[in-house]
């Protein structure tokens, strides 16, 4: 097999189980013409592996079209959220602007990665992701500590409007919680703003 894929391995590991299978999707991608070579050589062919059972259902997945179609999309959804756990899971504790815009980043890279057919893809996935993200990530605070790094929130605001008044909305919600007595802002956005 090495000698039809130069020598590199099929598997190939990382930091994570995650980095791991995905570094090892990407590599299946990568040596796709090598596999299917390796199979259709003479030296396969005579080998004792290749008259078992096994073998025959490897050689189906090999040169199935749907196979690789799905391992194309496990990639293109994988990819922008291992960028996510990167930022989230690095030696520096990330702010949380920065995750928050990196999940935005993640359903952009979505919207342009699974179009036509593939929406309802996209769809499925992004509501899992959605769902998590809500329940653990998805409170207005994370929204607020975004909205106040305008390098972030001005991205956000430029690619995705709609994003950016929910951003704003989060921010309004905790300086709603933090104030309870107006009156002083009030004084204070008076003196400032006549």
């Amino acid at each position: 097999m090495r000698e039809h894929t130069n020598g590199m391995d099929l598997v190939r590991t990382g930091a994570t189980r995650f980095a791991t299978a995905f570094l090892t999707l990407q590599r299946l991608h990568k040596l796709r013409p090598a596999l299917r070579k390796l199979f259709g050589s003479e030296y396969w062919i005579v080998s004792k592996l290749s008259k078992t059972e096994n073998e025959r259902i490897v050689y189906e997945i090999v040169f199935s079209i749907a196979f690789w179609e799905g391992l194309e999309d496990c990639l293109n959804a994988s990819q922008p959220l291992l960028q996510v756990l990167r930022i989230a899971d690095g030696d520096e504790r990330p702010a949380l602007a920065e995750v928050a815009a990196a999940m935005d980043y993640v359903r952009v890279q979505f919207s342009k990665a699974f179009v036509g057919p593939k929406t309802q893809l996209r769809n499925k996935v992004l509501k899992i992701i959605d769902d998590r993200w809500n329940t653990q990530m998805g409170k207005p605070l994370y929204g607020a500590a975004l909205f106040l790094n305008p390098g972030k929130y001005f991205d956000i605001v430029e690619r995705n409007p709609s994003c950016a008044s929910r951003i704003r909305e989060d921010f309004n919600d905790v300086l709603e919680k933090m104030v309870k007595d107006r009156t002083p802002l009030l004084a204070l956005l008076e003196k400032f703003m006549p």
